[in-house]
């Protein structure tokens, strides 16, 4: 009976350690990552967007891809993180585009207290990123996109997203 609870034991503490190694992969690999501030464009332009992201692979190519259709028209153009959503006023944005992860069948909490904050926005733009791209927010009072991170389908996500945005200057 000792030899069978050794086993028993050696083996429960073999599939622990690979469910640890597991997660911790899982999270190396795809757990979104801090983004750093940049500014593109003047200031002093009219339109004024704000691209708050969580730094991915598919992310990161998607707001490059969009921040180029962008810069084609006289817009100002932030990207920051989203984390740092808590200290914007929409008030100082024409536009505003989130790009967040849903991890465990939520939004980003940052990206998700903004939104709640602010309410129901005809200048706000939530593209939520799942693992299956079905993932929906409720009680989503702004137009939202959800997608999977298929880096195949990048300049697609930014021409769709380069179409909902509304700028006013006819530049």
């Amino acid at each position: 009976m000792k030899k069978l609870l050794k086993i028993l034991g050696g083996f429960l503490a073999g599939v622990s350690f690979l469910v640890v190694v597991a997660s911790a992969w899982y999270v190396i690999k795809f757990y979104p990552r801090h983004v750093d501030d940049m500014e593109i464009g003047n200031p002093v332009f009219s339109e004024k967007i704000l691209i708050a992201t969580q730094g991915s692979t598919y992310k990161n190519e998607v707001v490059q891809r969009l921040a180029e259709k962008l810069s084609s028209r006289e817009v100002y153009i932030k990207i920051t993180d989203v984390s740092n959503l808590d200290s914007i006023a929409p008030s100082a944005w024409s536009n505003i585009i989130i790009l967040n992860t849903s991890i465990a069948d939520n939004m980003n909490s940052h990206a998700r207290q903004f939104v709640d904050r602010v309410g129901p926005s005809d200048k706000i733009l939530v593209i939520t990123t799942s693992g299956g791209g079905d993932f929906i927010p409720p009680n989503l009072e702004v137009d939202g996109i959800t997608t999977a991170s298929k880096l195949n389908e990048t300049e697609k996500m930014a021409t769709r997203i380069f179409q909902m945005v509304r700028i006013n200057n006819n530049s």
